[in-house]
């Protein structure tokens, strides 16, 4: 039997998405490589920034570009536009029920059906209905190699449905238990960042099938 498409409510009580961009790892290197951070003054930090910049050819305000797409907090139906709508994305929610599906019961999901969970159920992206954040999670984290501790920000957005879609196969999985992993997913694993914090979690309100 064909995928059949089925359209997903999720009733989340808070999330955090912490994205990881491409040019955070531009930003990391050319302030490695700078070693401006090792400068004891900002004048001297700014001084070890731009000598470096002119040497790769890159100017200031294209470092202060990547810094600034670096630090987006959430993802968007459109990325580039910091006023569209927040969405969860699909990489997000098929690491999250792949996770779910590998430590919960075997109860909720089939050890085989768990193992190759990927190609058999697919997610589009959900869409959240929030276009701003409803606040912000600061903490000291500890850096595990160090055991020193940093003081980080991220922004969340609470008490919100999330809409989208999944596609699988009946005769691969059966109908109750994708329920019973979206609800295990969402009860105990979670998704997105913080978790273990609490964030992520919520419950499933609804998966219709469409026509």
């Amino acid at each position: 039997m064909a995928r059949m498409e089925h359209q997903v409510t999720l009733h989340f009580e808070s999330y955090i998405a912490d994205p990881y961009w491409p040019t955070l790892a531009q930003v990391i290197d050319i302030q490695k490589k700078s070693r401006m951070n090792m400068q004891r003054s900002e004048e001297k930090r700014r001084s070890a920034l731009t000598e470096y910049l002119l040497r790769e050819g890159l100017s200031l305000e294209e470092y202060e570009r990547m810094v600034q797409l670096s630090s987006r907090q959430w993802y968007r139906v459109d990325n580039d536009d910091q006023t569209s709508e927040i969405i969860i994305p699909r990489h997000q929610l098929s690491a999250a029920l792949t996770n779910a599906a590998q430590v919960s019961p075997s109860s909720v999901i089939k050890t085989a059906e768990a193992v190759n969970l990927r190609s058999v159920i697919s997610t589009t992206d959900f869409r959240t209905g929030k276009y701003s954040a409803d606040g912000i999670f600061s903490r000291y984290v500890k850096h595990d190699a160090t055991n020193q501790r940093r003081y980080d920000e991220n922004e969340y957005i609470e008490d919100f449905d999330a809409v989208g879609v999944i596609r699988y196969d009946p005769d691969r999985i059966k109908d109750k238990d994708v329920y019973a992993l979206f609800s295990f997913m969402l009860r105990e694993s979670a998704v997105g960042a913080c978790r273990k914090m609490g964030y992520g979690r919520g419950e499933v309100k609804s998966i219709k099938p469409m026509e």
